[in-house]
Parts: C-alpha cells; structure tokens; sequence
C-alpha cells in the first residue's frame, strides 16, 4: 500500500468513524429532547430554511428556528460555542458539492466540543408530516441538520465531510437510507454534477462502513458495495 493510499484510508475510517459517532450522540439527544418537551409537533416550530433567497423576515424566522431547534436539543450535548459570543469560531467559508462544484457559503451555528459544526438546521414541517420516503420515519420528516464534521477545514463538501440527517417525528436519520425518494445512485455518485450531489451519502457511510462511492460509480444498496 503506497502512502497516499495508506493516509486516504486513514482520513476515511476517521470520517467514518465520526459521523457514526454523530449519529449515535443526535439520536440520544433527541429522546432526551422528547422526554423534555413533548414531541416534536408541539416544540413550536415553523418552516424554516427553505428558501433560496429568504427576505428579512424569513431570515429571521430562519435564525429563531435554528435557536429554538438547538435551544431543546443542547442540554444532553457537548457544545463549545452556540455562535453567539466568539465570532472568530463562526465566519462564513466556502462550500462545495461532492464533484467539486463550488456553490453558496456556510456559517457553523452550533460547534460541539469535538470539533464537529452544525452548519444548517431547517424545518421542512412542524407537524412532521413531510414525506421524503417510503419508511414511517420519511413518511414524518421535521427537517434537516447539516454537519461538517471537521468545521472550516476542507474539503467542505457534502459527501465527502459534510452530511445531512433528517430529524423526525420518531428520531434522527442519515439521509440516502434505500427507502428515501432521493437516490443514492445520483446524489451521492463522484461522477454527477449537480450542486446537490452528496446529500444522500450519510447512510451508506453508517450503514455499509466505507466511502468507496468516492472511488467508483457503480455502488447500488441492492448490488455493489465496494468498489472491489
């Protein structure tokens, strides 16, 4: 095994490694959350995060949004900084899809004690009825967390150090599970060029334990799993 192959096998079981370890960490986080305050509908939320080009009144919306959603979930994390006091830890950097493709900016929200920064929250239904899949889980979807899972350091790409979870009624999924309506084949592919490539890689990291979707193209949940 040469070097370079020897150090991208390493950073790859580190991220694997993480955000496995994010999964576990949100998920708890969650019940505790329920058991607090009741279920997700009755949290107060609106939608949030949708749009593109948010007027003044829905940024604001937006931003109280993320601070209720990490409002309830902080108490049973470990969190350095809610990005409110030291703004040196929350500038703006640059982001990328999975095919290199440079679009929009993030802006970390919550950093947990480890390094790993929430860089997107959004509420896609308050009554978690937003349906992204066949599951009962995506059949109640509340909205998305977007993680970065080593903050402003690169790549900055979804797929490659920046995943989404959907946060539902029951708990919090990776996205790209096989029952979600949002494929794996063309949102988590190396080969396809869409700005939004990357969004469906989290599952396959958690549940098949490799990121050789970075390696080849031809990986499917009902055939290939690695790419030898």
């Amino acid at each position: 095994m040469t070097m370079p192959v020897f150090i991208q096998n390493t950073k790859e079981k580190e991220t694997i490694s993480k955000l496995k370890k994010f999964n576990s960490v949100m998920n708890k986080a969650f019940t505790m959350a329920k058991v607090q305050n009741g279920e997700v509908e009755d949290w107060g939320l609106q939608v949030s995060g949708q749009n593109a080009e948010p007027d003044e009144n829905q940024q604001a919306t937006n931003k109280q949004m993320t601070d209720k959603v990490w409002d309830i979930l902080s108490p049973s994390l470990k969190i350095s900084s809610r990005c409110k006091v030291t703004e040196s830890d929350c500038q703006k950097y640059d982001r990328y899809s999975l095919d290199g493709t440079k679009f929009g900016s993030f802006k970390p929200t919550v950093i947990f004690a480890d390094g790993t920064v929430i860089v997107g929250t959004t509420v896609a239904s308050p009554t978690c009825e937003s349906v992204q899949g066949t599951s009962e889980n995506l059949k109640h979807v509340c909205g998305e967390v977007f993680v970065d899972i080593n903050g402003p350091k690169p790549p900055n790409a979804t797929g490659k150090d920046v995943f989404i979870f959907w946060f539902t009624k029951y708990g919090v999924i990776p996205r790209g599970l096989p029952d979600e309506y949002a494929r794996m084949n063309t949102l988590c592919n190396i080969e396809n060029k869409d700005i939004l490539n990357g969004y469906t890689c989290a599952a396959w990291i958690i549940y098949n334990e490799n990121m050789d979707y970075l390696h080849c193209d031809d990986l499917s949940w009902d055939g290939k799993k690695r790419c030898k």
